[in-house]
């Protein structure tokens, strides 16, 4: 037990107090926005009506949380529209503050959260109104579970990052491969077993609850394709270059190619790599929406950036240089460089993934010579 003393007990206290004095401030800014007539709020306007009243309400691509994350986000349906939306915008923040590796150089680190909090699909995100901000805790735990051997924290990040399937099945399956192999090691299969039995105790029960509403409302999206649609064969398709049989070769080839790279480098998980799969998956996915680089961008380019600036500054400008489109062409092309966007993320993890991971190749060859 963590014996607190006085005065870590004031800085809590204060702290606390300041973190609700803040998310009222939020909640009050967001509650003179006028909605009903604008596009903010686009996504929370289809949301909250699922979640009104504190319970889950399943329809056709409004609400494709699955049940057990739908249910931990349900309690802003108690609140009024707009008031919730404050309150989600202010808990985005917060994850994303808390997202940055802490660094012992104190100016690049309060630069990081400066970049991420004011990126183009932060503040996208915050006018919108969704839940990326569950992704990016559930892939935080992932990564903290699973190099520390905590299998409740792995759970919880599975089942959160589960969110939004679009963006985790890659890494879902190579976790999942990861502990099949280990299973072999007998000093693993604690780990493992406790993992699997935590998440088959949540999962079962709420498909049985509302697992069937679930999948229908998650198979009937209806921006699938569409102009807003980031995934790869939804881009390739728009360019109306490539035949279907090639699209699907691609698509397929991209998922070899993601394979072997977590064959390759089979036992080793940081936020970079995590950040890697999380991209192949939005690329593969029926559908992705641009706002989900705002996970790739918490989770994997700003910690890229603070140990290389150059290459790290370099993807942010291209994140954020939809700052400078105008609104013609953010309608007609974002979803389509925000598509490059992503790949060129994925190739530049991919490489940072595959030359963190062999140590054997760079490290010095000591020669023993036997006296004679």
């Amino acid at each position: 037990m963590i014996k607190l003393n006085s005065w870590q007990i004031v800085q809590i206290a204060i702290f606390s107090i300041c973190v609700v004095i803040c998310a009222a401030l939020f909640v009050g800014f967001f509650q003179q926005i006028p909605i009903s007539s604008s596009s903010m709020a686009i996504d929370w306007k289809k949301i909250w009506p699922a979640i009104e009243g504190g319970s889950v309400h399943y329809a056709a691509g409004i609400i494709m949380n699955p049940p057990w994350s739908a249910l931990i986000v349900a309690p802003l349906g108690l609140l009024s529209m707009q008031a919730s939306w404050g309150l989600l915008a202010f808990l985005t923040i917060l994850i994303l503050i808390v997202s940055v590796p802490h660094i012992r150089q104190r100016k690049r680190y309060w630069f990081s959260i400066l970049l991420l909090i004011m990126s183009f699909p932060a503040l996208r995100h915050m006018i919108d109104g969704n839940f990326e901000g569950l992704i990016i805790v559930g892939a935080l735990l992932i990564v903290y579970g699973y190099n520390h051997d905590l299998p409740f924290a792995l759970a919880a990040g599975l089942l959160l990052i589960a969110s939004k399937p679009q963006s985790g099945t890659l890494l879902i399956g190579v976790i999942g491969l990861y502990g099949l192999l280990k299973l072999r090691e007998p000093s693993e299969r604690k780990l493992w077993f406790t993992t699997a039995i935590a998440i088959a105790i949540v999962v079962i029960p709420f498909l049985i609850w509302k697992g069937g509403e679930w999948l229908n409302a998650m198979l009937s999206i209806p921006e699938r394709s569409s102009i807003m649609d980031v995934s790869m064969m939804a881009t390739l398709n728009r360019t109306g270059i490539f035949p279907s049989s090639l699209i699907f070769a691609i698509w397929f080839t991209f998922i070899v190619a993601n394979g072997i790279i977590a064959w390759r480098t089979r036992f080793t998980l940081n936020r970079e790599k995590t950040a890697m799969f999380i991209a192949a998956s939005l690329l593969i996915a029926p559908y992705a929406s641009g706002n989900s680089l705002l996970t790739i961008l918490a989770v994997g380019v700003i910690p890229l950036f603070q140990v290389r600036p150059r290459i790290g500054l370099i993807l942010i400008a291209m994140i954020d240089c939809l700052f400078l489109w105008n609104r013609d062409m953010l309608f007609y092309y974002q979803a389509s460089f925000q598509d490059l966007t992503l790949l060129i993320i994925w190739a530049v993890l991919a490489w940072r993934t595959i030359t963190s991971t062999q140590p054997e190749a760079s490290a010095p060859v000591t020669k023993i010579v036997s006296p004679t």
